[in-house]
């Protein structure tokens, strides 16, 4: 296991930091991170655009290789979640909240978003690709082009930071997490119990959508699988997966 964050690529723009750690993860040490000060064509789930404007923003990937087989996928969409929030605190003091499944909120709207992707080999995960996208600095306005969707952190913080400092915050909590994995000090149901106390939207009533559907009902957590627990009206309990549907805060 090699430290997160021991190689770091910077680059001055980039497709995707995602699209360039999956396409040389073969050739990349593990905890490799991966840095673009501007994105041409950032995505999040189900394909979306993430809007990435130089230096407007963080927007990094970091390859994972773990070396523990049988490992649960579902903790290493949880974990960059969790490092990501404890870092915006800790160099922002604000206090942020998570949307399942991977987004970062604060007063409802979006700071930012993580990608996970992965590549197996047999029945182990070989690597594991977190791709993690924060807003930092509007200096377009775009909060006021977009007053219901973004947030930016210069607007919130009660500090003033660099993007530096937050990237490297990000990197220590992952680092921290990744050597409890290793040292098989760290268990999913800990990380559950953790990834819901961040949750802003526990017991609370939310929009379920999919492809054929759209229905409210209350968020009760996640399962161990990372799936979505809803409460329907009928009292009745379903477990979503997060590439099946999409959730809006009521």
């Amino acid at each position: 296991m090699s430290t997160v964050g021991c190689h770091i690529l910077r680059f001055r723009s980039l497709s995707s930091t995602n699209d360039y750690a999956k396409n040389f993860a073969e050739h990349l040490l593990d905890g490799t991170v991966i840095v673009a000060d501007e994105q041409t064509k950032g995505r999040g789930r189900f394909n979306r655009t993430w809007t990435s404007l130089k230096d407007r923003g963080l927007y990094f990937s970091i390859v994972l290789k773990p070396t523990i087989s049988h490992l649960p996928l579902p903790i290493f969409s949880l974990l960059p979640t969790l490092a990501v929030i404890k870092a915006i605190k800790k160099v922002c003091d604000i206090d942020a909240y998570i949307k399942w499944p991977n987004d970062i909120y604060f007063e409802k709207k979006k700071v930012s978003g993580i990608l996970v992707e992965s590549m197996s080999g047999g029945n182990n995960i070989k690597q594991i690709v977190l791709g993690i996208g924060i807003n930092l600095f509007d200096t377009f306005r775009l909060e006021k082009k977009y007053p219901d969707k973004a947030a930016f952190l210069d607007k919130f913080s009660k500090t003033t930071f660099s993007k530096e400092q937050l990237l490297n915050a990000v990197i220590k909590e992952l680092e921290n997490y990744y050597f409890l994995i290793h040292s098989q000090k760290l268990v999913l149901k800990t990380v559950i119990k953790e990834w819901n106390s961040f949750c802003g939207h526990i017991d609370k009533s939310v929009r379920v959508i999919n492809k054929k559907s759209c229905f409210t009902g209350i968020f009760k957590g996640i399962n161990d699988s990372g799936e979505a627990v809803i409460l329907r009206n009928s009292g009745k309990i379903f477990h979503y997966q997060a590439e099946h549907i999409s959730l809006k805060e009521m």
